[in-house]
């Protein structure tokens, strides 16, 4: 479950791991919007390194959350669209996927702190 322990929202049911550096981390890659509605995909970031963060072949658009490595929310970017990409302006540890709309104007707000089981 991802949860907002700030404001006790639950933004998603299930929740998918990721490795940013391994292959199979496609995230909503190649998945159909229907089947993602209710789901969370979290990359485990390497702040080091700049992040660049691609839409390619994924054919709808998502919102994104970035935590630091408290789980604190540091950015949000939402409707990101298919087939553009994005830097995030800080360097997160953490980086949520979700299906665009999830993140309605009082789900989540910098600052947040973000549970995730």
């Amino acid at each position: 479950m991802l949860l907002n322990k700030t404001n006790k929202n639950v933004l998603a049911e299930e929740v998918e791991h990721f490795s940013s550096s391994a292959s199979s981390a496609i995230g909503l890659r190649f998945r159909k919007r229907e089947n993602c509605k209710n789901k969370a995909f979290i990359f485990h970031m390497k702040p080091e390194s700049i992040n660049i963060i691609d839409m390619f072949f994924v054919n709808f658009p998502i919102d994104l959350i970035f935590l630091n490595k408290e789980k604190k929310v540091i950015e949000i970017k939402k409707r990101l669209m298919p087939w553009k990409s994005y830097i995030p302006k800080t360097k997160p540890y953490f980086m949520i996927e979700l299906v665009s709309g999830i993140l309605h104007d009082d789900a989540i707000n910098k600052g947040d702190l973000v549970l995730i089981e």
